[in-house]
């Protein structure tokens, strides 16, 4: 992780990932972007030298859209719980109870379980980065 103090490094605004830049003891501030999409195209023009997207993320964005990327690390959460995901829907949508009702049943099945551990695995082969 020394190595990024002296880095331009990018990340969404009102993330994780943009907090986890904390650890990084950056001499400069992070480069602060709307979304993920726009701070990995910031990388892919060399306006940054590294982004901190979440690891599904991040796994989506080296295999599918950005060129010669690689996947360095992750950080393991400074409150020691896991981040979870979720499903958002306008306010009072007509959807809500059948996405509702779809998850429900996805998880009593053990579905939601089955695709958490192929592709949100905990054991991923990438290495936990740390300041020692």
């Amino acid at each position: 992780m020394a190595d990024l103090k002296d880095a331009k490094v990018g990340a969404q605004v009102g993330t994780t990932s943009l907090e986890a830049t904390e650890q990084l003891g950056l001499s400069s501030d992070p480069l602060v972007y709307d979304d993920t999409s726009k701070a990995a195209q910031a990388l892919q023009n060399g306006q940054v030298d590294a982004i901190i997207a979440d690891v599904p993320t991040a796994f989506y964005l080296v295999s599918a859209e950005l060129d010669g990327a690689t996947l360095v690390g992750q950080f393991e959460p400074r409150t020691g719980e896991s981040e979870e995901f979720g499903l958002l829907l306008d306010k009072d949508s007509p959807l809500t109870p059948c996405v509702s009702a779809a998850v429900d049943a996805l998880a009593d099945d053990g579905t939601l379980e089955k695709l958490q551990t192929q592709w949100l695995s905990t054991e991923v082969d990438v290495p936990e980065l740390s300041q020692s």
